[in-house]
């Protein structure tokens, strides 16, 4: 039962979790399992439990732009992308994003995580975060013909999955034909299936697996999976419609010590205690505006703002980093074998709703005969302005280039059988035609931006600035996946069924113009990272390897903002896992 203001208000709480979201909601369960201990979590969005616009959305994305489940915020126009401004959907009410996502769960390569701690947060690793991780899956185990489909031993344990959690995961149901095709003709280019693709090592063609329960054929979220099962708990207090003003600290010593939180609720302050710690959940967009607010972040910005600075903290809001996406569609011949195909299988199987068929990581070298020239092109550009960047971006770069160089995951493929966001432009769909989508993301981004608050006003929005495509080679990447796309669909057997390029069309031909289609169509993932990174303090961090604030005594911050290097992974799994992990590191204290 979510709470009343009344149980809240000027009430005590061990913990106060601010943001009731994928990561947030799975922290609350792991901290609330010890009884004398209370967890309260304060939640901005509506109280959505049991909705059935977020268990069986009848539509992908119905509930983008619809305040009931999703911020709608905008970025400030983006000089690279020709001054568009993109629109950033982020879940709200308990379960966050989580609750209007598409479903997508991928995992990143064990080395994507591994890199945090050589990036100097010792203790956060590969194993530690994966094995927090496995104890809150619940995958259901692919039947033969898929393991076979995807060509994994699930004996030899290609297959090594969390089965027992309550976080419930499937496959797609399986398009299996059409996934053939799409199979083949990648390896008809070199690439392979995947060893490992839910275990470290993503690297080849893979099903795509999403957080769905086959058994009630619902949408397995953060909320069913982390809040309901134990509401009864009398430890366990959740508020909706709770919009969090700031952290309130007191300085003891020159540390900075979370006492309460000050919070908004139908349109009266109140506050709330904290005896023990106060963590802020609120996602990699409103997390470093908490802390803003609460005076703690880069001085001139505070200032700026008109925040009284308590805590001069620079890295707060920086180092923002995006997945950009783009794509190509094209028209399928109706009377084909492979459209007729898709079409029954939909029938057959309903996986219209969950439409993506494959997924792809590869590193640069699948994708790109020009790889060595484009690792040198990045090298030389990066070099060329190497002491315009803090010693932290230095690293960061160091170790980006080193994976381009040495076969690090750095290209997402996704196929579709529908068009979409990335692909339905500049022309326009027919309405009874079947299409299909093949879509590039570049999973390390080297452009940084920055989430920074903008006045001293809890209702007035941050700033959203991700700077897409401010380092030329996340352009040249995005592009070179265009190039390898258009190719794929000359191999056999996707050449068969005489796929037609529907965007963005033949005219164009050249790389300048896919440069320009880039600028002009491509879209948002929805995956924002790093506002708030673990680092050291000396190269921009916010938060230790314990996810607490520099310079604070009791104060964390648990989410996507956390991770220092964007991830080659659609980023629900990770949100997850860092609740997770979290989770065992403050209980273990």
């Amino acid at each position: 039962m979510v709470a009343k203001i009344e149980q809240v208000a000027n009430k005590n709480f061990d913990y106060i979790i601010i943001g009731g979201g994928t990561a947030g909601l799975t922290l609350a369960a792991k901290l609330s399992e010890d009884p004398l201990k209370s967890v309260l979590v304060l939640e901005e969005g509506y109280d959505n439990l049991n909705d059935d616009e977020i268990l069986r959305p009848v539509v992908p994305l119905k509930g983008f732009g619809n305040e009931k489940y999703s911020w709608n915020v905008t970025t400030t126009p983006q000089a690279h992308l020709n001054d568009r401004v993109l629109h950033w959907q982020r879940g709200r009410g308990f379960g966050g994003s989580s609750n209007i996502n598409l479903f997508q769960y991928t995992i990143p390569p064990a080395d994507d995580i591994d890199v945090v701690e050589r990036l100097g947060s010792k203790g956060f690793n590969w194993n530690a975060f994966n094995s927090a991780l496995k104890k809150i899956e619940g995958f259901v185990t692919p039947s033969d013909a898929e393991s076979a489909l995807m060509e994994i031993d699930i004996v030899a344990g290609q297959l090594d999955i969390g089965q027992d959690g309550p976080l419930k995961i499937s496959l797609q149901p399986s398009l299996v034909t059409p996934y053939k095709v799409i199979q083949e003709t990648f390896k008809a280019t070199g690439i392979p299936c995947a060893s490992k693709p839910y275990n470290g090592d993503p690297t080849g063609l893979f099903l795509a697996a999403g957080t769905w329960d086959p058994i009630s054929n619902t949408r397995s979220y953060a909320a069913p999976a982390f809040y309901q099962p134990h509401e009864s708990r009398d430890n366990l207090t959740a508020l909706a419609r709770a919009h969090v003003h700031r952290v309130i600290t007191r300085k003891d010593n020159d540390i900075l010590i979370a006492t309460g939180v000050e919070f908004g609720h139908e349109g009266v302050t109140y506050t709330v205690q904290a005896t023990k710690e106060v963590i802020i959940a609120a996602g990699a967009l409103h997390s470093p505006k908490v802390l803003e607010l609460s005076g703690i972040g880069d001085r001139k910005v505070l200032e700026k703002a008109g925040v009284p600075v308590v805590l001069d903290l620079p890295g707060v809001g920086a180092n923002a980093q995006e997945h950009l996406a783009t794509g190509i569609g094209f028209e399928l011949n109706k009377e084909g074998d492979l459209a007729k195909s898709v079409l029954g299988e939909i029938a057959a199987t309903g996986a219209g709703l969950r439409p993506a068929v494959a997924f792809t990581m590869a590193t640069l070298d699948m994708v790109s005969p020009r790889s060595k020239e484009l690792v040198k092109l990045a090298r030389e550009k990066i070099e060329a302005n190497w002491e315009t960047y803090s010693p932290g971006l230095q690293r960061q770069y160091e170790i980006q280039l080193d994976r381009l160089e040495n076969g690090g995951v750095e290209c997402e493929i996704a196929a579709n059988f529908s068009l979409t966001m990335a692909t339905m432009q500049p022309n326009p769909a027919e309405k009874d035609a079947l299409y299909l989508s093949i879509s590039p993301i570049s999973m390390h981004p080297f452009s940084r931006g920055a989430i920074h608050i903008v006045s001293s006003d809890p209702a007035v929005p941050p700033t959203f600035d991700p700077h897409y495509l401010e380092e030329s080679i996340d352009l040249e990447l995005l592009v070179e996946q265009l190039r390898f796309i258009r190719n794929l669909v000359t191999l056999s057997p996707l050449k068969d069924s005489n796929p037609k390029e529907l965007n963005p069309g033949s005219a164009y031909d050249t790389d300048e113009k896919l440069k320009e289609y880039v600028k002009n169509f491509s879209t948002t993932s929805w995956h924002t990272t790093s506002t708030c990174s673990m680092l050291p303090l000396e190269h921009g961090g916010v938060v230790d390897a314990s996810f607490k604030v520099y310079g604070t005594s009791n104060l964390r911050v648990v989410d996507l903002s956390v991770l220092p290097l964007h991830v080659a992974a659609h980023t629900q799994s990770v949100a997850y896992g860092l609740g997770a992990y979290a989770g065992e590191v403050l209980t273990s204290h």
